[in-house]
């Protein structure tokens, strides 16, 4: 890219992002995440094949900071599976500490929770997508604080969100969701739409990125207004949930559903089940939920459908659950494991089959399978494909933008972009340029007509390597006016480190033209600097191409990027004067 283009490039981003608002406004709903709970880290290949695009994990608080101020046991290598099967993590963080334990809960418990929460979330920079705060706060058996408590809950989401925020601004703030307990009773539960209330009284708003629910339909149609069958639960009850929102004066924030789904007959899910069918079987007032394969898999379409379709305050629905069936620390009759959607022995049912096959709209970005704790050398690309069933095959994609380490569309001269309409892009980021063992967060926005800007997210750390500016260079000489042009090229490392690391430069095999060579300081070859020197002399007008390739001719290097090629072109023109062009300008090289 040359420099003239860069004008051109932030011209264009200035003339597209003036027009963001009405996009968005003529957008049909914001993003919509589709994902689902996993238990067992095995089947996060199968997760990754409902085409969902985000999975929900649980993470103990008390398991990762058993004593105040001591960090250890991190899900490290859940995390990475999920990343190395291209999906979004929700991390749903419960489980009390010792130290936190007591009813009421100490008073200092929404501090130490908030350090806690920006010490995870700086742990995990560039790798959770969204952070659910608790489970079910508003029921007692989940809260585990004795009676449930909105203000002290609303007090540990204020003080997670500005240490989760300036730990990883990307990262989503998501409260609990919350159990649907009708008008509840006052005491151990709170109703769902008390509570809302109560949250927004409190201050939950501008602290937190959306609110989670938890709308079980019961056994019924997701689009009924009532279902008696389940005693007054239904999935309907999300729109009751947001109008308590609207109406407290919490109305801009976002909904997602952190866990709903439907239950199936237990042996339907494999003959370990067989007696834990009906009443009586351990599965209580479950038992009335039941259905058989064949429906469960139809109104788990529908009821995704209906989301979509008509709440666009709902950012995002996480079924429950893939694999349950599967755990062996469970009882045989759990309750849990009868919203799974693989049998047994981990296979498909029919609504696992039905929800593949599910038309969705979710923007399928494959980034490179590494984890951001792994290192990486230039070049890193990033590819990805935008689907959209509504728009018959073509999503119309007609922006994308691909920032480092700065959210909200700004866009970076070091991940350049390509893309195409029907809705494949790439992104080639030059990592070369970031600092050594540090998480940069590479940005990807991406822009439809109909649905208005997606982001997504993920964590690279760069190895320890070299820079070179400019990345290629172009001669231009008139024989007549002179046959010799020299140019230099910047040598830099990107780990802090001063010392030299003796760069080799070479040319292709056979160029007479081109030499290049470190020049010497105070009688010793330069380290950070090559002279790159283009003589036409005996050449005839035309175009050549040579290579100059730096290598290390120290043994101590660990940089991990050497050997680099520099491409080299040489125009001779009778017309032209000389010029010197450097081709790319990727930014300030560090060091």
């Amino acid at each position: 890219m040359k420099v003239v283009n860069v004008f051109l490039i932030f011209s264009v981003l200035l003339a597209l992002f003036g027009s963001t608002a009405s996009a968005q406004t003529s957008a049909s709903r914001p993003p919509f995440r589709y994902g689902i709970i996993v238990s067992n880290t095995s089947h996060l290949p199968q997760a990754a094949g409902l085409g969902f695009g985000w999975v929900k994990i649980y993470v103990s608080w008390k398991s990762i900071e058993p004593t105040k101020g001591s960090f250890s046991n991190y899900p490290d290598n859940v995390i990475q599976q999920a990343q190395a099967n291209n999906l979004q993590v929700v991390a749903s963080i419960f489980d009390i500490p010792d130290y936190e334990a007591g009813s009421p809960a100490p008073s200092a418990m929404p501090s130490d929770f908030g350090d806690f929460m920006g010490q995870l979330a700086a742990h995990f920079k560039g790798q959770i997508g969204a952070y659910e705060i608790w489970n079910e706060p508003n029921v007692s058996g989940t809260w585990g604080w004795g009676n449930p408590d909105a203000s002290v809950f609303t007090s540990m989401i204020k003080a997670a969100y500005p240490k989760v925020k300036q730990a990883d601004p990307s990262a989503l703030v998501i409260s609990g969701g919350l159990s649907n307990t009708l008008d509840g009773n006052g005491t151990s539960a709170i109703s769902d739409l008390t509570y809302i209330q109560q949250m927004v009284q409190d201050g939950i708003v501008g602290n937190v990125d959306a609110i989670g629910i938890h709308p079980y339909p019961g056994p019924c149609d997701p689009s009924t207004t009532t279902c008696g069958s389940s005693g007054g639960v239904m999935f309907r009850r999300a729109e009751q949930e947001h109008d308590a929102l609207v109406q407290a004066g919490g109305g801009s924030i976002p909904m997602w559903i952190t866990e709903a789904g439907y239950f199936s007959t237990p042996s339907d899910l494999g003959s370990n089940f067989s007696g834990c069918n009906g009443s009586g079987s351990g599965i209580g007032g479950f038992a009335s939920w039941e259905l058989d394969p064949n429906t469960k898999a139809n109104d788990l379409v529908a009821a995704f459908q209906y989301a979509y379709n008509n709440w666009p305050w709902l950012g995002g629905f996480i079924l429950m659950n893939l694999d349950m069936t599967t755990d062996t620390f469970r009882a045989t009759c759990d309750p849990v494991r009868f919203w799974a959607i693989l049998d047994q022995n981990g296979n498909p049912t029919p609504s696992y089959t039905a929800l593949q096959q599910m038309t969705k709209f979710a923007p399928q970005i494959s980034f490179p399978q590494w984890s951001s704790t792994n290192q990486v050398s230039s070049p890193v690309t990033i590819s990805g494909l935008v689907t959209d069933p509504t728009t018959n095959g073509n999503p119309g994609l007609d922006a994308v933008v691909a920032s480092v380490d700065t959210p909200y569309l700004s866009s970076s001269v070091l991940a350049p972009s390509t893309f195409s309409s029907n809705g494949s892009f790439t992104i080639n980021v030059d990592v070369s340029h970031l600092s050594y063992g540090v998480v940069h967060l590479i940005h990807v926005y991406i822009h439809t007509a109909a649905e208005g800007w997606t982001v997504e997210t993920v964590g690279v750390t760069p190895a320890a390597q070299a820079g070179f500016s400019p990345a290629s260079l172009t001669f231009i000489l008139n024989p007549s006016v002179e046959t010799v042009a020299q140019a230099t090229i910047t040598v830099s490392r990107n780990d802090g480190n001063s010392q030299p690391f003796s760069p080799n430069p070479t040319v292709s095999s056979g160029t007479s033209w081109l030499t290049a060579v470190r020049p010497m300081v105070n009688r010793q070859p330069d380290p950070w600097h090559i002279t790159v020197t283009a003589n036409a002399a005996g050449l005839s007008p035309g175009i050549y191409h040579a290579m100059v390739t730096v290598s290390d001719q120290s043994s101590s290097s660990w940089l991990q990027n050497l050997p680099v090629s520099i491409p080299v072109t040489l125009l001779i023109s009778n017309a032209t004067p000389r010029v010197y062009i450097p081709a790319v300008e990727d930014g300030t090289p560090p060091g």
